[in-house]
Parts: C-alpha cells; structure tokens; sequence
C-alpha cells in the first residue's frame, strides 16, 4: 500500500511579479516500510518537499497523498491529526526543551494528544532504552551529546507510532562515526518496527546507506533502487564526504 503518493506535483514560489519555479511535475510512490533518502545539493528543492510532505505547506499544483489523503483538501485540524497518527519529525536541531528531562520530552506529543500521562511516561522510558539512552531519562539535554540529543529526538518521533519518519538532515550536526550510528538505528527502527524511514539530505553518503534514492535535480526526481545486499552499512565508510561544518558529539 502505498503511504506517500505524488502525481504531476508542481510548486512555485511568487514574489510580485517574479515567479520562481522549484518543483516540476515531480512524481513518486513510497510504500509502508520502505527506507528512502530525498538527496540533493542546497536550492533544489528538498525542504519545499519535506513542508510538502509534513503538510506545513499546501499549495501546490497536481497531487499530494498521505495514506490515502489529499493533503491540500484537508483542514488545519485534519492536518494536525494526521501528523499526530501518521507522522514522526526528526530535524537536525533536534528541538529538545533544555528545562525538561528526556523522558519529559519524549513525552510531550502524548500531552498534546491528550493521553494519560503514566501510560506517557511508560512508553517514554521503554522507547529511551528502545533507542540506546534509557539510562538518560532523568537528564536534561544540556547534559548530553549532540548524539544522545538525537536519540531522545528520535524515541519523541516515535512515540505515538507513527507510520512515517521524516528526517531532515538528521545526520547535520553529528561527526561521522555518531551520524552512522543514528542511521544504523534508522535502519533498525524501519526492519524491526516496520516504521517508513524518509530521510532528507544533501550528504551524498545517504546515497549508499539507503535501499532507495530519490534524488532532485532540475526540479526534477531521479529514483533509483540499490540492490540491498550492496547496501553499506557504515555511513562513516560509505564515502569520504565530510561532514557538516561544526558537527561535533558522540553517541
């Protein structure tokens, strides 16, 4: 079944008179369980894609589909309450609340959703020790490494299980070896849970770690199929691309 479908998806930007074309007629399907990167250089259209995607942007010409709805049709309620079923976020900053603990902020899409807060917390500290911090729950982010944050951001992203992770640039503001990890535990998250992995990029290394490429050029989308068995499993080894300036933490 197919959980993101895009058709024809055209999106321009106006400013006055000057109109600035960033997607064309871009087209694709991914399906419940795939593990996809969206790659590209800065200014071809990645983050457009990924407000697209995440519903914080709904104009646009041709068609959008999240599980089977047109994102464009829907009300700011219905679009809240698709991203609370059927979307996790996950972004570079991480976006941890320094004054709460990890458990507290893996937390916070239960308050918001309105749910009780034991089974919260329960569900907290299983997902912490799920993603390789449990013993960090009582903690405060200030305390921990860039790594740790994005492991806490991660358990947050999953806690309502979602059906989907958009990740952008998930991997910015890591060093090499902690941004291997964190794919590593991608790649875990989407074979043991079923959970569909779309991680949005400009590090050519995700071109190797990813099963499926979709790479933007032009306003364009190129697909390409990795066969999995040629899949490398280390980020750090899959090119000698550096990473971001003033990526810095261990995992």
């Amino acid at each position: 079944m197919a959980l993101i479908e895009i058709t024809k998806l055209t999106k321009t930007y106006r400013l006055g008179s000057l109109v600035t074309p960033v997607l064309e007629e871009v087209g694709f399907r991914i399906e419940e369980g795939e593990f996809c990167s969206i790659v590209g250089p800065s200014g071809s259209g990645k983050t457009t894609l990924l407000n697209l995607l995440g519903g914080l942007d709904r104009e646009y010409e041709g068609s959008l589909q999240i599980a089977g709805q047109e994102m464009r049709g829907l009300s700011d309620r219905q679009i809240s309450l698709l991203r609370s079923r059927t979307i996790g976020f996950i972004f570079q900053s991480f976006h941890l609340l320094e004054h709460l603990t990890c458990q507290e902020n893996v937390m916070l899409p239960f308050f918001f959703a309105g749910k009780p807060t034991e089974e919260a917390r329960r569900r907290a500290a299983t997902l912490l020790e799920r993603v390789g911090v449990g013993e960090k729950r009582g903690v405060r982010p200030t305390y921990i490494s860039g790594g740790q944050k994005q492991r806490v951001a991660i358990a947050r992203a999953l806690i309502l299980s979602p059906k989907l992770l958009l990740c952008d640039e998930p991997t910015g503001n890591l060093d090499r070896e902690t941004g291997a990890q964190i794919v590593a535990l991608f790649r875990e998250l989407n074979r043991d849970l079923g959970v569909t992995v779309l991680v949005v990029t400009h590090d050519e290394r995700m071109s190797r770690v990813a099963p499926r490429v979709l790479r933007l050029w032009d306003r364009k989308v190129e697909d390409t199929r990795t066969d999995p068995s040629r899949v490398v499993d280390d980020l750090a080894r899959a090119s000698s691309v550096p990473p971001a300036a003033g990526a810095g933490g261990a995992a």
